[in-house]
């Protein structure tokens, strides 16, 4: 929802059904983001404009994949086939990248704790790294780490 169109077209049919008396009375934005999308100030100029139409803004599914892109089909039965498996993180996030990871899901936070009156929820999709949808997805055999609990249940850095 960071593309201005795709953006527009909601706030369009927020009015559109508002106009016609249909109540709304929130929005969610599933965020299924990664280490370089969306862009942050996007991100949250989708919120702020979403709000300003008058309805409460609920962030759906957040999940941050740390691997390199591959696709932003969210749906699970679009698996891509490859001869090589690319599983570049099987044994933990190198450091660098973990300490990415964490500032990157931080930032989210920070924009969630900034835009706290007019959001109602977050919901994070899933609990642990080891239960997330994004292992073995869009690839088979890939490990993530897209969670804010790492597979031993613990919490990661990302909360400042």
């Amino acid at each position: 929802m960071d593309v201005e169109g795709r953006r527009s077209a909601y706030i369009r049919l927020i009015h559109k059904l508002k106009g016609s008396n249909i109540r709304i009375d929130g929005i969610g934005m599933q965020s299924h983001v990664g280490l370089d999308y969306p862009d942050l100030q996007e991100y949250e100029k989708t919120i702020q404009l979403f709000a300003a139409t008058g309805v409460k803004v609920m962030i759906t599914e957040l999940d941050m994949s740390a691997l390199p892109f591959v696709t932003r089909s969210a749906n699970v039965s679009d698996t891509i086939s490859s001869p090589v498996v690319e599983d570049p993180y099987p044994a933990g996030l190198p450091d660098t990248l973990a300490v990415h990871w964490n500032s990157r899901m931080a930032d989210f936070f920070d924009i969630y704790k900034r835009n706290a009156e007019v959001i109602s929820r977050v919901t994070v999709w899933g609990v642990t790294d080891k239960d997330s949808w994004k292992n073995d997805y869009p690839v088979h055999g890939r490990t993530d780490y897209a969670l804010i609990f790492d597979r031993q249940g613990r919490l990661k850095n990302c909360v400042r």
